[in-house]
């Protein structure tokens, strides 16, 4: 932070400045003459005269200058000095280090920095005059480690530290502290993809821009950081118009560096950057062939050694690309040669740790995989395959990015080589979503409008259709279980059983399951909680990363244990294939090109049937055409009317592509009529009345004429399901139900007439003494007693939130009850959950694989049977399918929730007896054993 003298004409400030600090050097030069040895007086001019020549180094880049600027302030170290004093010389040495890092690229140099710094904010006092300065150098070397390295804690770490040195500095510190704010969280924004850290950056280059509006070289570094923030939310939003302010402040930045100023190079750059993103917009080749001009003439600026080289000449490749790219047709295999030289150059440069080394892989892995005929190589396969292999393992390297050139490499992949592409890219999707600390951001990560930050849709059944097509049908179900509902197996991983860890390491899993439960909390903090200020977001993003790399280390002691060795990793085939052990699993898979069903059974591989005529355009047309029938049945009888025959044809449709070849093959394996199967659909077909397919025509039979359907979201959620509770009921017990009802006002339109006949009517099958009745009591009351009642009905309104799924919500007396709300239960007793309200198992038209509904949350938190609704149910059918639900289970087999599949199956077809239409009937699922 020097004061600096205002120079108006930029040309000639690099003359002038030389000549003011070499009088100034000449002038401390006999202080220090006149000043006795080891005395000290002889402080400030030490200090002075080693800012000096640390100036005049960055200035002209004449190694001599640093010698000089390092002699120095090591000398003033030497002197007898207070804490405050050698707080100072410190950060001094430190920063020069720095410097001489960003210069010559000597790691040694910034360890070096790091050390010298924390040392000086060791000694620095709370009221020191110069803790700011100290508190923005140590920032400064940590994050320009994070730049080099990866190590994301040094990056938050760095913008704590600028806070609070911009709290605290003078103020004519502030445009700089800015500016290095602005920097963190630009680097911050880089690795996590915060739209806020971006913006705050942006406000900061402002705001130091309009403080420095005299001074030359803080303006264009003000403007050059503003530019280059203003390319990063193009690139994040799409919208030109921050393109065209970027490049007039980066242009006037430049203007303010003439040839020979040391930023120069990297204003160079980012101008550069600024108009190849423009001429990705116009197509206009001027904008490119400058930006080849500026990036040559960048790196003719820079030493190879320089720390940027690498960096700007990966970005004068992407230029020379996108020229190659506008010849078209005239392109031959000598036009690429100076690109791949280039490139290999920069990943023989770039320091084996860089983060940035994975992009020029990745970026070299396109060029041999997009031009493998033009370049004739002998193995173009191989040779792609392992540089995307190498970028994608690449550990420093963001997971954003990492994940980002996954997707590229399963563009261009085929055979073995994409099969690996698809394992890498949903280990990395995870492992993405875990960057976020809430459930809330983590959902905002996925979904069916694909942006540059989200996961794209389908991505697991894209997946298992590679295995598929590999041979590998195993590792398909092990890749749809890996890639679906993610969000929730994620908060499951808080909650694994350590009975059999404690036994082998009692610490280890007090150790795991302590930080689990810090995760779990923190991944289910409502989204108004804890965000009052940046700083407060930041400190708990922090503690988040802190404690999750603290969990990853759990998760690797454990794996070193004796019989441990898949703590937490995805499931195999051979226990997934555990879920069906009652009945066969029908996994159906949208694929890209191909559909297949992959009926599971308890012995042998999967049986894979490929459904010719199920494509996933086709059933997200089913959806939408499924959503507005159910709508037209709610409108007058003639439009009743229509949407019954929509729901037919839809109906049909899923019989005939999907659910006849799948009862064909059952038949023919030998499973019996109304036998028990498992439906776990994929995609689009998630959200449609599979159980109920069928002609319909009142001549052939439909699916439940044949087969008891019930539905699983996952695998691994059905085993859950099967596993029995803890505290087994007697048989000869009637098991105590606890009812939740609030029918609302009566003489209001939202009164549900029919909720307290409901209930009457239950407890005229099971017993007033077995039934818990809560009508219109408030959720706390409703949550405590779930905790004592293994069996709960629900008689209530109830609707699934499609922007926000976690939102989706129970109607209870003082609050809506959320799938939020639901999911930070645990009620391991849990059995059956039967929802009779609208929309419990609709799910989320958005995320369809994520399976986000009341009835998967439930099954979620324990239940292992739920009954729900895929749409609003009609009051009066309330009372009729309680009765008929739990009069079956009570008088047959087992007296317990695993008989919910056959009461639902055998009330909704007297449901149907009774003549109710068609929409009415197929509403209800069942989910789970």
């Amino acid at each position: 932070m020097n004061n600096q003298v205002p120079i108006l004409d930029p040309r000639n400030e690099q003359r002038n400045r030389e000549m003011e600090f070499e009088e100034a050097i000449r002038s401390l030069k006999e202080t220090l003459l006149r000043s006795p040895p080891q005395d000290h007086v002889r402080l400030i001019p030490l200090s002075d005269l080693g800012q000096c020549f640390h100036d005049l180094f960055k200035l002209r880049e004449k190694a001599q200058d640093l010698e000089e600027a390092l002699r120095y302030f090591k000398e003033a170290l030497d002197l007898p000095l207070s804490d405050d004093e050698r707080a100072g010389a410190l950060t001094n040495l430190g920063h020069c280090l720095l410097t001489g890092f960003e210069q010559q690229g000597d790691p040694e140099f910034l360890k070096a920095a790091i050390k010298l710094n924390e040392d000086a904010l060791h000694r620095s006092l709370p009221n020191d005059p110069n803790r700011s300065i100290i508190l923005n150098n140590l920032a400064n070397a940590l994050d320009t480690s994070y730049l080099h390295t990866g190590n994301i804690e040094q990056l938050n770490e760095a913008i704590r530290l600028q806070r609070e040195a911009l709290e605290s500095c003078k103020p004519e510190d502030r445009s700089g502290m800015l500016d290095d704010l602005g920097i963190v969280l630009f680097n911050y924004f880089g690795a996590q993809r915060e739209g806020n850290a971006l913006e705050e950056a942006i406000q900061c280059h402002r705001e130091a821009s309009d403080l420095s509006s005299q001074l030359v070289d803080d303006k264009a570094r003000a403007l050059s950081c503003l530019g280059t923030c203003l390319i990063a939310k193009y690139e994040h939003l799409g919208d030109a118009q921050w393109l065209q302010e970027a490049a007039l402040h980066l242009k006037e930045a430049l203007e303010c560096r003439p040839p020979g100023h040391t930023d120069r190079p990297s204003t160079l750059n980012s101008l550069a950057n600024c108009l190849h993103c423009q001429y990705r917009e116009t197509q206009a080749l001027s904008d490119l062939e400058e930006a080849i001009r500026y990036l040559r003439e960048s790196l003719s600026l820079l030493p190879s050694e320089n720390p940027n080289w690498p960096g700007s000449l990966c970005n004068l490749v992407a230029c020379l690309e996108s020229k190659l790219e506008n010849q078209g047709q005239q392109v031959v295999a000598q036009d690429f040669k100076e690109v791949i030289s280039l490139l290999t150059r920069a990943i023989n440069t770039f320091p084996k740790n860089h983060p940035f080394l994975a992009d020029a892989q990745a970026r070299l892995a396109v060029i041999y995989a997009d031009n493998a005929e033009l370049l004739k190589s002998s193995h173009p396969v191989q040779q792609f395959s392992d540089l995307f292999e190498q970028a994608v393992n690449h550990h420093t390297a963001s997971v954003h990015h990492r994940f980002e050139i996954s997707l590229k490499w399963i563009d261009r992949a085929e055979g073995p080589s994409a099969l690996r592409a698809y394992e890498k890219c949903l280990e990395l999707a995870d492992r993405y979503l875990l960057v976020k600390a809430s459930i809330l951001s983590r959902v905002e990560l996925i979904s069916t409008k694909r942006s540059n930050s989200t996961i794209p849709p389908r991505i697991a059944s894209r997946a298992a259709e590679c295995a598929i097509e590999n041979g590998n049908i195993r590792k398909a179900v092990e890749l749809l279980e890996q890639g679906r509902t993610m969000l929730l197996s994620q908060i499951a991983r808080y909650r694994t059983a350590l009975d059999s860890l404690r036994e082998a390491d009692p610490k280890l899993e007090e150790e795991f399951k302590g930080v689990s439960l810090q995760l779990e909390a923190s991944a289910l903090l409502p989204s108004t909680v804890g965000r009052s200020s940046n700083m407060t977001a930041e400190l708990e993003a922090f503690k988040y990363w802190k404690i999750a790399e603290q969990w990853r280390n759990c998760i690797t002691k454990i794996q070193q244990l004796e019989g441990f060795e898949d703590f937490l990793k995805p499931p195999k085939y051979p226990t997934l294939q555990q879920a069906a052990v009652n009945g066969p699993v029908v996994i159906v898979n949208l694929g890209l090109n191909r559909s297949h069903a992959l009926i599971m059974q308890k012995i042998g591989d999967p049986i894979t049937l490929e459904l010719v005529d199920a494509r996933p355009e086709v059933f997200d047309g089913h959806v939408t055409a499924f959503l507005d029938a159910v709508h037209l049945t709610e409108k007058t009888e003639s439009e009743e009317a229509r949407g019954i025959k929509m729901l037919t044809q839809i109906l049909s449709q899923l019989w005939r592509t999907v659910a006849s070849p799948v009862v064909e093959q059952l038949q023919i394996i030998g499973w019996q009529r109304l036998s028990r199967i498992w439906w776990c659909p994929t995609s689009s077909l998630a959200l449609l009345p599979l159980h109920a397919a069928g002609p319909h025509d009142g001549r052939q039979e439909n699916l439940p004429d044949i087969y008891i359907s019930s539905y699983t979201s996952t695998i691994s959620a059905l085993m859950k399901s099967l596993a029995r509770s803890p505290v087994q009921p007697d048989p000869e017990d009637t098991p105590k139900l606890l009812f939740v009802a609030q029918p609302g006002i009566k003489g209001l339109s939202r009164y549900l007439p029919s909720v307290m006949e409901e209930l009457k009517g239950v407890v005229e099958v099971i017993g007033e003494k077995s039934v818990t009745q809560l009508v219109n009591k408030k959720s706390d009351v409703v949550l405590a007693e779930m905790q004592r009642h293994r069996w709960v009905h629900f008689a209530c309104h109830g609707s699934q939130a499609q922007d926000a799924p976690f939102d989706s919500s129970l109607e209870l007396n003082d609050k809506y009850l959320t799938l939020l709300d639901i999911i930070q239960a645990r009620l391991p007793d849990a059995q059956l959950a039967f929802l009779a309200i609208c929309q419990s198992a609709k799910g989320d038209q958005t995320r369809p694989d994520e399976t986000l509904h009341l009835g998967s949350g439930l099954q979620f938190v324990g239940f292992r049977s739920v009954i729900g609704t895929m749409y609003s149910m009609d009051d009066q059918d309330g009372p009729f399918l309680a009765k008929e639900v739990y009069g079956y289970m009570l008088k047959h087999e087992h007296n317990d929730y695993s008989d919910a599949a056959k009461a639902l199956h055998n009330a909704v077809k007297n449901l149907k007896k009774k003549g109710v239409a068609l929409y009415r009937w197929i509403n209800y699922v069942h989910i789970g054993a």
